[in-house]
């Protein structure tokens, strides 16, 4: 039973990976050659027909037996080459010797190999010291790019991209300097150069993935940290990849060596399939470990702000990253177990390319912001919302994400998207997706553009009394227009994703004309909302932001959709109207309002005289600070218009534009109020006269003053429910 279940395991895993396996086939063709040419030089005609592989026969007859057949070939070349690998363990030791004293030259010491170690170190050290006047030099240079506080995100960005660029360009002079030093004072021999050039490039490749790595987290300087991590889990997490690389490194460099050395097969699979093992369990712990602070790195700056799907990630990251380097390796182990292409670089596939994307996006922000200005109001403030500079932000980071994955899934399969069809239609796919949602973005940018120049994001503001001017006609329609070019892009987008996944579209055409004559047919309240809709906007009988009536109901209409209109009352209620059940609609928000005014007054008043003032006050409010250029007509007299037991009543109006005359209402009532006791002109009080024949007021008894308080009652009453109807009718009005 050893290695039965490891076995069973790699070929159940090699069903999912390539099938393609790499065998050396040289002398096989070569052979295949000859027989070619020495049978068409006796005249024969050679037709060679290629066998299909054991993949093509179970797709091309959907034979499950035949892929039970190739599983269970696989799971047995894996055990045997397993078993034969577990077999010879006890002997790979020696074998290492040996091969190491035939390397060794006359002598035969195998120790070699750790004096050239040593003198690659040396070299190394060498180069190091050289290149920190190097590293100095190049740092003043271009010391001006370092902002200690910076207040842009270029100013952030440029900082830690300068400093990979210059200690990467150090760590290259220094590998430079050591294989030069290896050439003209090593061993000329070609294991010892071997080995030192295998060192330097090795120890080249692990300090330019640190350098890369402390670049995005900057641990010693957290006003330019990409990402938000506290100080401690900075230091921390760059100390343990730090450690990571420097392990992972020479490990890997050795397995390299010592199949440069001449190790057989065996021992040179095994090599790999332990150091795979050792940088998976690397990293695996470093996502444990770290897992809090690379937590809180996922969510942000603002983890109240963030999804839910992005704090289900973030809180179960690290056993994602586990699973994915733990899968990694066990592939990698089965494609070396069956000689398959691709076995190496799974595990690393996901950082590597991650990494670059991070550095390339961080360039590209800084192109846009140098290039690419936001857009500002005429007051000079950042306009809020998608913007151009936006839109291309997204459509950078969407490409790289499409771009990242690509190259992902490229490795794992080990074949170019192009050469598979499967692979390549998903590439087309998300580059359709993309297409689209840059179409709608692009379309959505201009459309609120245009939205904002005709005013009409501010024409309706929660708590208006109402009648405020609205929306233009232009920016009332293009809110509807946007909504139909998503349908549009979104229909076209995915008729053409599912055509290109090799779905036939043509019966979904003939179900939607079918669909369509059963939505006329069953749904006419909906069709019959819709077209009076669109020929109450034709009309333009209303426009978004305008204060209108309809049956009854009134509200600034907040927004319009296909087949209703919303109504937002000024105390707060949202009436939802279909279009279909409006039968009048009256618009307070055009051109003019008149407003008319009633003033009680007592009858020892001077009508004239008020007429006078009223038109004096008028002329006076058209220059005032705040309501001034809100009249079309002045404050005028329209004399008494009403006489009434204890007072008659002095009308006044004036004209404004819609909504303002709530606001001049206010000012005017405050100006005439002043201007009425200047004057001496007195408000007449509501007042009941009781008559009595027999007893004057001051011998009133106990009785008749309480018959007369009966007698008034009735007629303070009425009068105060009049009043508090008028008020609730003005208050309605509004």
């Amino acid at each position: 039973m050893r290695g039965w279940f490891l076995a069973l395991a790699m070929g159940l895993l090699t069903v999912l990976s390539n099938p393609t396996v790499a065998q050396d086939t040289s002398e096989t063709e070569s052979t295949l050659q000859e027989i070619v040419e020495r049978a068409q030089a006796d005249g024969y005609q050679i037709v060679l027909v290629p066998q299909p592989t054991e993949e093509a026969e179970a797709a091309s007859g959907g034979d499950i037996i035949t892929a039970t057949a190739a599983f269970e070939r696989r799971a047995r070349q894996a055990r045997e080459r397993l078993d034969t690998i577990i077999g010879e363990t006890d002997k790979f030791g020696a074998h290492m010797l040996d091969v190491l004293e035939k390397r060794a030259g006359p002598d035969g010491d195998p120790l070699w190999i750790l004096y050239a170690f040593g003198l690659a170190a040396l070299f190394l050290t060498i180069g190091h010291l050289v290149g920190i006047p190097f590293y100095r030099w190049m740092r003043l240079r271009f010391a001006n790019l370092y902002h200690p506080e910076p207040e842009t995100r270029t100013e952030k960005l440029v900082y830690p991209i300068q400093r990979v660029l210059l200690r990467g360009l150090n760590v290259l002079v220094q590998c430079g300097i050591a294989a030069v030093l290896v050439v003209a004072f090593g061993d000329p021999s070609p294991p010892w150069r071997t080995t030192m050039m295998l060192t330097v490039v090795f120890f080249g490749v692990a300090r330019l993935a640190v350098v890369v790595f402390e670049g995005m987290i900057n641990p010693e300087a957290p006003n330019h940290r990409l990402i938000q991590m506290s100080d401690a889990d900075a230091r921390g997490l760059y100390g343990g990849f730090k450690a990571a690389a420097y392990i992972a490194a020479p490990v890997g460099g050795l397995c390299v060596l010592m199949d440069l050395m001449g190790i057989d097969r065996d021992g040179h699979v095994l090599m790999l399939i332990v150091s795979t093992l050792v940088s998976a369990l690397l990293f695996s712990g470093l996502a444990i470990r770290y897992r809090s602070a690379v937590a809180e790195a996922i969510v942000g700056h603002r983890p109240d702000e963030a999804s839910a799907w992005l704090k289900i990630f973030a809180s179960s990251w690290h056993g994602l990253a586990v699973v994915y380097f733990m899968g990694a390796w066990f592939t990698t182990a089965i494609r070396l177990l069956l000689e398959q292409p691709g076995a190496l670089g799974l595990i690393m596939s996901p950082i590597q390319f991650g990494v670059l994307a991070f550095y390339i996006y961080g360039i590209g922000l800084i192109l846009l912001d140098r290039f690419v200005d936001d857009p500002r109001t005429d007051d000079g403030e950042q306009v809020q919302g998608q913007t151009l500079k936006s839109l291309l932000e997204d459509v950078f980071r969407i490409t790289l994400l499409i771009g990242t994955l690509a190259l992902i899934v490229q490795d794992w399969f080990a074949v170019k998207l192009d050469d598979h069809p499967i692979y390549d239609s998903m590439v087309e796919i998300a580059v359709i997706g993309l297409l689209g949602y840059v179409a709608f973005k692009a379309a959505k940018l201009k459309i609120d553009s245009m939205i904002r120049e005709e005013g009409g994001d501010e024409a309706a503001l929660p708590g208006d009394e109402g009648g405020h001017g609205g929306a233009s006609r232009i920016a009332t329609l293009l809110p509807i227009l946007r909504n139909f070019i998503l349908a549009v892009i979104v229909t076209i987008a995915g008729m053409v994703i599912l055509s290109e996944m090799g779905l036939d579209i043509a019966p979904l055409f003939a179900g939607a004309g079918v669909v369509g004559l059963a939505v006329g047919f069953g749904a006419q309240t909906l069709i019959r909302d819709i077209f009076s809709g669109a020929f109450f906007l034709v009309d333009d009988a209303f426009r978004k932001g305008e204060y209108i009536e309809t049956n009854g109901t009134r509200g600034t209409v907040e927004k319009i959709s296909v087949r209703s209109m919303q109504l937002r009352h000024h105390l707060g209620p949202l009436h939802t109207i279909p279009f279909g059940e409006i039968t009048s609609l009256t618009n307070y928000s055009r051109d003019w309002v008149i407003m008319k005014l009633p003033l009680r007054l007592t009858y020892d008043t001077d009508p004239e005289k008020v007429r006078k003032l009223i038109k004096k006050l008028g002329q006076q409010l058209l220059e005032h600070p705040d309501i001034g250029q809100n009249f079309i007509e002045p404050l005028k007299a329209q004399g008494v218009r009403q006489m009434e037991d204890s007072a008659m009543i002095f009308s006044v109006k004036f004209m404004t534009k819609p909504g303002d005359q709530f606001t001049a209402r206010k000012v005017i009532f405050a100006e005439i109020r002043k201007l009425f006791e200047e004057n001496g002109i007195r408000f007449a009080n509501r007042e009941v006269t009781v008559r009595l024949a027999d007893e004057t007021a001051q011998n009133l008894s106990k009785e008749n003053k309480e018959a007369i308080a009966g007698a008034v009652a009735p007629v303070l009453d009425e009068a105060d429910a009049q009043q508090a109807a008028s008020q609730e009718a003005k208050n309605d009005a509004r």
